[in-house]
């Protein structure tokens, strides 16, 4: 996992990596730490195929949401 401290939250923000949802620094941390604890299996993948498959086809409404 790449956040283990509110500080790294803050870095990948300032980075612009992490953006937008409206979560504090430590609700993104609970958020992300919620997933180190699932088994690898069928549903982990499942979860990690969704949230990739989420970043790739929402990619340019994203964009465009953020220039605007």
């Amino acid at each position: 996992m790449m956040v283990h401290r509110e500080e790294d939250v803050q870095e990948l923000r300032a980075k612009g990596i992490l953006q937008g949802a409206g979560l504090t620094n430590k609700e993104t941390l609970d958020f992300f730490t919620r997933f180190q604890g699932l088994p690898h299996g069928l549903c982990y993948a499942r979860v990690l195929y969704g949230i990739d498959t989420y970043r790739v086809d929402r990619w340019m409404p994203i964009m465009v949401h953020a220039f605007v």
